[in-house]
């Protein structure tokens, strides 16, 4: 790049040059801030002065070479022009105080070589870096400038604008000559910047980075080069373009300085001048000057790293070592200044877990419990592990420490349980049985070890702390028994200390209230109470939130979305499922995968199997299986039960192939998994195994006291195996048992008892049947329950000789199946031996209308058309863009016009021309 902004300067070089050659020699240093162009200065001048006939002889000085006699003085006499005997300077030793009669003649042998050459042309000594001069070449450079008098020599040196200790006394007795002058100057301005930019890009680039480029660089000109390299390569600041820079500014720049940016990257922003003194030890003087120094420079913007790639790069370059020690007094220092809980918690993070003698204080892990609560609460749950981690570390004692490692493994567990089972859970263990942990702690060890299947060790810790509590006044207990009835049963107590009694779902206590919530949903399911467990699991999730931290809340919602979906409030279920999701953050992974399972099952009740299969493959993806321990059942079952119904069997014979925890057979997910196996096995033509995992089902269910229609309808399962083997009999007396289960006026599970009566009874009563059957699915939404239904009422239509009905309800079935995408149903439709008068593509049926509807409205046909088709009243109303309630009242007047009673009723011909 060009040289800008110096052309002042320059003139006052070109014109002291001049006086220099009428015989008036004059020592003249240029002073900036490091890398603001002196050197770019001085070159400039050189070759301005050897255009005009000076002997020009110039040396570099280097800090490497401060301690090497004559190095830079020995630069400035290697040069044809000079005799020879000069360049090999003898060594001397070099008193600190004094010039020795050595150094004395070796200065006076060089001021006459010199003052030989100025009588022939003008001689310009240019010195570059001068601060970082040896002292034998400093004390030369005073010893000419003591005699230049009337000589034709001038001395040109680039110096600093603030000059060390070091270099303090050299600047005194240099400025006190007469014929020496300073030109001081300082990075460019925003036009200067502007000029230096627009040599390089075209005016609307320059335009709109010009801002930015100003900003960051300071007009330091070794920075706005740098960043616009950085800007034609990336578009943005690099490490190794304007992270370098920073680096080589600070290589120049002095201690002191580089300390003081060492400080602000690792105290970041908001730093006050006092905790950087604290940090560095240094006087609040000395770190102020610096600061200075670093703004006037342009490496500061008002006393802060402008960019965060400058902040990268000089803590990249510290050693690994000295910047986790920065880091640990920066955490001290914001400490015991007040700052930020988050401030100190990174930097105690930054620390990393080396050595610190200092950081095993109380305050530390104080500090890094209470930033892991703002964390987790927050949702970032990774920064809230590495806090707990870093707090385990720092702990000291031995209490307090696995009190520590249970809170570190709550979190964990919301990350993957497998994780938490890996680092935690065995030594969580051992701290629960020497009793070190609380009650709280001991009951979330427990769930762990369940979870996980490891029965034994629950059982062994679990009697430790029943045993603690033989009186029965610990309520978190008591809420935790409840829990295990539905959850765990076997590890259920069947007869438990009666505590006092209480409202869990209002009264505050120090108990987890999410494990008061749960226990208060698992007591309505056990007891039958389906639609008040319901009504319960709505307020739940209504007060649920992600960031609530509290191991039991994953529980809480994955029990009251299981209940939602058991009484088919499928919509609200769904919704609650979107909002959770939409809350968690990403490294919630089990959170996620738990609410993502929860979909899984929705969409299998709907009938929709494609999202049924993709939302259990998306939660198996989020948790390897496992991780899930026996809750694997629940994303299992739905992919294996929605891929059976699709016809890919092949998917679900994988998933079934897939080995599970024995465990799992010992908890509230066991017995949906056999169900949806032994409908796998019932596909494939494998009655005696699907029969066996139907009755398995049953005996779980029975044996824990469980025996709900609302956890799995086993009944009518094990009635269709029984009637694919051939026995009718014992096929309707489980369908008839079914139905008259106190607890079977669920919609869903007398639809089904019904579908498999019907299935059993004579061919005059299965559209009877059949036909209740279907507006109770109707309710429930379930689509592929309502195609099964159709399918049978089809085929019973035509065994009655009912053809064109049998066609009407045929076509809806094979409607309802290719939208679930059930190819297990459109198979059994074609089946020519099912329904061999019923053709997948029906012919048009002629078309006429019955005499007795011809006193219908428009509206009414169109109604009563859609009904005859199977279409239930939502459909009917979606379709006609009215509400349910007018679909009603139309088809309430449709009957009485028609003199009919039911639904079944209604002539085949209303259908005519719909499909």
């Amino acid at each position: 790049m060009r040289l800008v902004e110096r052309d002042e300067q320059l003139r006052c070089l070109s014109d002291v040059l001049a006086e220099s050659a009428a015989g008036r020699g004059a020592v003249v240093s240029l002073e900036a801030p490091a890398s603001c162009g002196r050197t770019a200065l001085l070159d400039a001048f050189t070759r301005r002065a050897r255009e005009h006939g000076a002997l020009v002889l110039t040396a570099t000085c280097s800090a490497t070479e401060q301690d090497l006699p004559f190095a830079a003085l020995s630069q400035l006499l290697h040069h044809p022009r000079v005799p020879g005997e000069l360049a090999d300077l003898p060594e001397v030793a070099l008193p600190p105080d004094a010039v020795t009669p050595e150094l004395a003649r070796i200065l006076h042998a060089v001021w006459r070589a010199l003052l030989v050459l100025a009588t022939e042309q003008p001689v310009v000594l240019a010195v570059d870096n001068v601060a970082s001069a040896d002292q034998a070449s400093r004390l030369c450079l005073l010893h000419l400038a003591a005699r230049l008098g009337s000589a034709r020599v001038l001395v040109a040196i680039t110096d600093d604008v603030e000059p060390s200790r070091r270099h303090l006394g050299f600047r005194a007795e240099l400025s006190r000559h007469a014929h020496f002058r300073r030109l001081r100057f300082g990075p460019l301005s925003r036009g200067g910047v502007e000029a230096l930019l627009t040599a390089r890009w075209d005016e609307s680039t320059v335009a709109d980075r010009i801002a930015e480029v100003f900003r960051i660089s300071g007009g330091n000109p070794l920075l706005v080069r740098a960043l616009a390299d950085d800007y034609e390569a990336a578009g943005t600041a690099r490490r190794d373009g304007y992270g370098l820079a920073v680096l080589s500014w600070l290589h120049r720049g002095e201690p002191a300085a580089t300390d003081v940016v060492r400080g602000l990257a690792v105290l970041g922003e908001d730093t006050s001048t006092a905790e950087l003194a604290t940090l560095l030890r240094a006087s609040p003087d000395t770190v102020d000057q610096a600061l200075g120094a670093l703004t006037t420079a342009g490496l500061l913007e008002k006393g802060r790293l402008p960019h965060p790639v400058a902040r990268d790069a000089v803590l990249d370059a510290l050693p690994a070592a000295d910047r986790a020690e920065l880091h640990r007094r920066a955490a001290r220092v914001r400490h015991e200044h007040g700052g930020p809980l988050s401030s100190v918690a990174d930097h105690l993070l930054e620390a990393g877990r080396g050595p610190a003698p200092d950081q095993d204080e109380e305050w530390v892990v104080d500090v890094l419990l209470d930033a892991a609560d703002s964390a987790a609460a927050e949702g970032d749950l990774a920064r809230a592990v590495a806090c707990l981690s870093r707090a385990h570390d720092a702990c000291r004692d031995d209490h307090r420490r696995i009190l520590v490692l249970a809170r570190l493994a709550d979190v964990e567990w919301q990350s993957n349980p497998l994780t938490t089972a890996a680092t935690c859970l065995t030594r969580l263990v051992e701290g629960a049985s020497s009793g070190v942990l609380g009650s709280r702690e001991q009951l979330v060890v427990i769930r762990y070890l369940l979870w996980h299947g490891r029965h034994d060790e629950a059982d062994e810790v679990l009697a430790e702390v029943r045993a603690s509590d033989a009186n029965g006044v610990d309520g978190q207990l008591a809420d935790f028994e409840t829990w295990l009835t539905l959850a765990h049963p076997r590890m259920a107590r069947r007869h438990r200390p009666v505590s006092a009694p209480r409202d869990r779902l209002t009264e505050v206590t120090a108990d987890d209230p999410w494990l008061r919530v749960t226990a208060a949903m698992s007591e309505l399911v056990a007891a039958g109470r389906s639609r008040d467990a319901a009504d319960s699991a709505e307020r739940c999730l209504s007060g649920l939130r992600f960031r609530q931290r509290s191991c039991w809340s994953e529980e809480a919602a994955a029990l009251a979305l299981q209940i939602l979906a058991g009484v088919d409030r499928l919509d609200t279920a769904a919704r609650w499922c979107h909002r959770l999701l939409a809350e968690a953050s990403a490294d919630a992974v089990t959170w996620r995968a738990t609410i993502t399972s929860a979909l899984a099952d929705i969409a299998l009740r709907t009938g929709d199997l494609v999202g049924a299969v993709t939302h259990g493959r998306a939660a198996l993806a989020l948790l390897p299986p496992k991780a899930w321990g026996v809750t694997v059942g629940a994303p299992l079952s739905s992919i294996v039960l929605a891929a059976t119904r699709k016809g890919e069997y092949a998917v679900a014979a994988d998933h079934v192939r897939q080995p599970v925890p024995s465990a799992l057979f010992e908890s509230r997910h066991g017995p949906r998994y056999l169900y949806a196996r032994g409908h796998y096995h019932l596909a494939v033509n494998h009655g005696h195994r699907a029969l066996a995992d139907f009755l398995s089902c049953g005996e779980l269910l029975r044996g824990w006291g469980l025996d709900l229609t609302s956890m799995v309808p086993w009944r009518t399962s094990a009635a269709e195996a029984w009637l694919h083997l051939g026995n009718h009999d014992q096929a309707r007396q489980l369908a008839y048992e079914q139905t008259a289960r106190s607890d079977a006026g669920n919609p869903r599970t007398r639809a089904l008892s019904l579908r498999m009566l019907a299935a059993t009874s004579p061919a005059d009563r299965r559209p009877e049947l059949l036909t209740e059957a279907l507006e109770l699915l109707e309710q429930c939404g379930d689509r592929y329950e309502q195609a099964q239904v159709l399918t049978d009422l089809s085929h019973g239509h035509h065994v009655l000789g009912e053809n064109r009905r049998a066609r009407m309800v045929f076509r809806r079935a094979w409607h309802l199946a290719e939208v679930t995408g059930a190819a297990l149903l459109l198979q059994k439709l074609l089946r020519a031996d099912e329904h061999p008068a019923v053709s997948p593509t029906p012919p048009p049926l002629a078309t006429r209308r019955c005499a007795d509807t011809t006193a219908l409205t428009a509206s009414e046909h169109r109604v009563a058309s859609l009904a005859v088709l199977g279409c239930s009243n939502r459909e009917i109303a979606a379709k006609l863009h009215i509400t349910v309630s007018t679909v009603e009242q139309h088809l309430t007047r449709i009957y009485r016009k028609l003199n009919i009673k039911r639904r079944r009723d209604l002539p085949v011909e209303l259908g005519v021309g719909i499909l």
